[in-house]
């Protein structure tokens, strides 16, 4: 008798587990840009200044950037006041 309730168990635990097991509805999602911050900052006209709202790591994102054009001989002036950055181009590569 008692393996026959040890072996009722063991199906009822299986049944309960594959209930269970169910394909989740797919997520609705949005489709994400990647801002190519090393393209904009070439894309500035020498002697010109452009504004940049920043939002989230874009104030990082420039300032890796810059850091590696200064390297090969581009050089940029920063003004960062609160939200907004205000980027020169001074010199060509």
């Amino acid at each position: 008798m008692i393996i026959v309730i040890i072996f009722a168990l063991s199906l009822h635990c299986k049944y309960k587990y594959k209930q269970k097991m169910r394909t989740p509805k797919p997520k609705v999602g949005e489709v994400r840009t990647t801002p190519n911050y090393s393209q904009t900052l070439r894309s500035i006209p020498i002697g010109e200044t452009w504004e940049f709202t920043l939002a989230g790591a874009d104030y990082n994102g420039f300032h890796t950037v810059k850091t590696r054009l200064n390297k090969k001989g581009y050089r940029f002036e920063f003004d960062r006041r609160g939200d907004v950055l205000r980027v020169t181009r001074v010199k060509p590569a």
